[in-house]
């Protein structure tokens, strides 16, 4: 399977920076992290995605665990962390 060269074009009424609104939101309301559970993270390759890179990258510790939340995400993650 070939790899294609995606072209995309991403347009933002707030400013010429890449997501300018995404950024003055997150300031404007103090938001320091994303609170969705790392299962909701979009990757279509891999759905621990978002796992895999904090533990390729050293950046754990950024993880924060949901108290509270659906299904059995913490003991999934704690597994594929071994």
């Amino acid at each position: 399977m070939r790899n294609k060269r995606i072209d995309l074009l991403v347009l933002d009424a707030d400013g010429d920076e890449w997501m300018c609104r995404w950024r003055r939101l997150s300031e404007t309301f103090a938001i320091d992290h994303l609170r969705s559970p790392m299962f909701l993270h979009v990757d279509p390759a891999e759905r621990g995605g978002l796992l895999g890179f904090a533990h390729k990258t050293a950046r754990e510790h950024e993880l924060v665990s949901l108290t509270d939340c659906i299904g059995k995400e913490v003991s999934k993650h704690r597994c594929q962390k071994k």
